[in-house]
């Protein structure tokens, strides 16, 4: 029998994409939420992206805008996906 505390990442530790998969879905959210930082929140006009990092990746959150229900979720560590929030500025991550 393990114990689940041994388990839990200690507070300087970063967490990897590897071990929020991991998690179920309601504890990726709490994750998100105690852990992650806002970065920025795009509109596409039926629903939009909230942007937030999270240790060494990205996570986005797709969220439909007349039902405020959470429609997607993608995590990724850089490249295109990062493009839609910031149009303006080429990104080089």
């Amino acid at each position: 029998n393990t114990n689940p505390e041994e388990n839990r990442l200690k507070p300087s530790e970063p967490m990897t994409m590897y071990e929020y998969f991991m998690l179920r879905e309601h504890d990726q959210i709490m994750t998100l939420v105690d852990k992650g930082e806002y970065v920025a929140t795009y509109d596409n006009g039926g629903t939009e992206f909230a942007l937030y990092s999270l240790s060494t990746f990205f996570f986005e959150l797709e969220r439909d805008k007349t039902t405020k229900k959470i429609v997607g979720r993608q995590i990724f560590k850089s490249g295109y996906q990062l493009e839609k929030y910031f149009p303006d500025r080429p990104i080089s991550i």
